[in-house]
């Protein structure tokens, strides 16, 4: 298999493989977003859950405290899951990072291999160029030592 072939072959399997993790970086930052949607809601329900207790009664002051205590406990969590989708996330944009630098290079060698064919085509067409100049000089002189026979036989 000529080396284009099988660099283009690399190159799309290359390819496909950035794809995929473009795919895997996309459904990470939609973790993400996920993770800190549910972070909001929660602060959202701590921060209603706080001014609901300034209008409740008394008695119901220490339930309220246990809910938001719970609710802190939640949001710590949450934090917790959104930290390790962040990691994740910056893990698969290395990858996805990586990746890209391979096409990237992979392209420059295509380029380069271009060059070199390009190269040799033209050296090749220079050298078919370079026969026909010369068979063209040899008939030339051998019709020149022709004609110069038929003019010595002549005159």
């Amino acid at each position: 298999m000529p080396f284009r072939y099988r660099l283009q072959s690399i190159m799309n399997m290359k390819e496909r493989a950035k794809a995929k993790q473009e795919q895997v970086v996309n459904e990470a930052a939609a973790a993400v977003r996920t993770v800190e949607a549910k972070r909001d809601t929660k602060i959202l329900e701590q921060i209603n859950v706080r001014a609901q207790r300034m209008e409740v009664d008394p008695m119901m002051l220490n339930s309220i405290d246990k809910f938001l205590v719970h609710i802190a406990a939640q949001i710590l969590e949450i934090l917790e899951e959104l930290a390790e989708a962040k990691a994740v996330l910056k893990e698969e944009e290395a990858k996805l990072s990586i990746c890209r630098q391979e096409v990237e290079a992979l392209e420059k060698h295509k380029e380069k291999a271009k060059e070199v064919w390009k190269e040799e085509e033209k050296a090749r067409e220079m050298k078919q160029l370079d026969e026909v100049a010369s068979q063209r000089y040899f008939r030339q002189m051998i019709e020149a030592a022709e004609e110069a026979r038929e003019f010595g036989e002549d005159g």
